[in-house]
């Protein structure tokens, strides 16, 4: 348990440094170079949620690979259920802050939104789309395990986390043709029209189709997160018995 707590508090951490990190050096670079302290300030604004994403993976990288000498992977399965209700949760704070703003649309378009916190133009609500995503997602890896477990098998180290992974940001990668970005200002990448959501994508992507690939066919494939779990027995203790060591009751 208390390794457990310690492992919540530096994904926290990981949470916090690295949706801030990745906004300044990747979405404003310019800005915070020419005054770094303004990095510390993250309560004004400017998070990106991929930088959750790398923080995440990092650090369970860290706390499995390297202090628990297991696979790198265990981790980032069993936290895979849990980060859907975050996506979720996130962008609708996004959409009740007027925050991460969709495109314009038409005005006469029944999915219409004016977000008066930031202008008075009819936008797309692209937070609700990433919402949306979420539950997608959720219901993909859900609805996997589910399968799995009707079958009495069980899931593969790795194909939660690459189920989640690839189907929330292959959905990101289409959803960000309706959010307010700007198109990212290098040769290749400007040509091409990529916006910086999606840059950050692709890599995600990638990622999540290579777990997939090793917890189908790959090292991965025989393995599950049960066989690197140690059973703890805590001690019984009877409530109608009378001690005189405080520190036992």
């Amino acid at each position: 348990p208390e390794s457990a707590t310690n492992f919540s508090y530096a994904l926290m951490a990981a949470v916090i440094i690295g949706t801030r990190l990745v906004h300044c050096f990747f979405y404003d670079p310019d800005r915070y170079l020419a005054d770094p302290i303004q990095i510390l300030y993250f309560w004004q604004g400017g998070l990106a949620s991929h930088g959750a994403g790398i923080g995440l993976i990092l650090t369970c990288f860290i706390y499995d690979y390297v202090w628990r000498k297991t696979p790198p992977i265990i981790s980032m399965d069993r936290i895979a259920f849990s980060t859907v209700f975050a996506m979720i949760c996130i962008r609708l704070g996004n959409f009740f802050n007027s925050e991460i703003v969709g495109a314009p649309c038409d005005p006469n378009s029944p999915i219409a939104f004016i977000f008066t916190r930031y202008d008075m133009v009819p936008r797309y609500p692209s937070q609700l789309f990433e919402a949306g995503m979420g539950i997608i997602a959720g219901c993909i890896m859900f609805g996997t395990y589910y399968i799995f477990r009707k079958r009495g098998k069980k899931m593969p180290l790795g194909m939660s986390t690459g189920l989640i992974i690839t189907s929330y940001f292959s959905m990101r990668f289409f959803v960000e043709f309706f959010k307010e970005y700007q198109i990212v200002e290098d040769g290749v990448l400007q040509s091409s029209g990529l916006r910086e959501g999606q840059v950050l994508s692709i890599p995600f992507i990638i990622a999540g189709l290579t777990l997939l690939a090793m917890s189908i066919w790959g090292p991965w494939k025989n393995k599950y997160a049960e066989m690197y779990t140690q059973k703890y027995q805590l001690k019984k203790v009877d409530p109608d018995a009378e001690s005189t060591d405080d520190k036992a009751d």
